[in-house]
């Protein structure tokens, strides 16, 4: 059931051609995967955890953990143009930290204080993307887990989120610039 977006939600002022959507209606979130210490084996599903994010980006390493294979759940598999999300932590800087899942992941699933952050339509996956990388994103959910020793992001603090959706190809410009001005600095340094 979509909830009407009223006025003072709006943030800011965006071009007419762009609507404001909450982002429940451009992605589904996917949970972690919950195990005990008894279900660490040598082999079978790759669980990544927070670690495993840096820079934006998820990395597999060796000391990563593996649980048996009846924990299995393709739903929860890791693909290309997921979104994965740091959703527990004591750390108000970790809290939300994205990395942007280039390519699908084969026997990896991700532990239970992460989050699959998947998009509804692959079209849109690198705009989404851009967005969780915004100070604006950061911002909001640093707001929503004020108050705690542990940092929780809810589901609901994700899927009211409001992002600002230009039409697909403005989306695309929007992108292709963004990746020109990221290989200029890269460039540079």
């Amino acid at each position: 059931e979509e909830t009407p977006i009223s006025e003072d939600e709006i943030p800011f002022d965006i071009p007419d051609s762009w609507e404001w959507v909450r982002l429940k209606s451009l992605v589904i979130l996917i949970g972690g995967t919950s195990y005990k210490k008894d279900d660490v084996t040598n082999a079978g599903v790759r669980i990544l955890r927070g670690g495993n994010i840096l820079n934006n980006k998820l990395y597999i390493f060796d000391d990563d953990v593996f649980i048996p294979y009846s924990f299995q759940d393709s739903e929860k598999n890791i693909r290309k143009g997921d979104i994965i999300i740091v959703a527990s932590t004591g750390s108000q800087q970790v809290i939300g930290k994205p990395a942007f899942v280039m390519e699908d992941k084969s026997n990896c699933q991700i532990g239970a204080f992460l989050r699959i952050v998947r998009p509804l339509y692959i079209e849109i996956a690198t705009y989404i993307n851009i967005f969780f990388s915004s100070e604006y994103y950061r911002e909001r959910i640093r707001n929503k887990v004020q108050g705690t020793n542990i940092y929780n992001i809810r589901s609901e603090y994700i899927e009211n989120m409001l992002i600002p959706l230009p039409p697909l190809a403005e989306q695309k410009r929007i992108v292709a610039k963004i990746e020109e001005a990221f290989k200029a600095i890269n460039a540079l340094s």
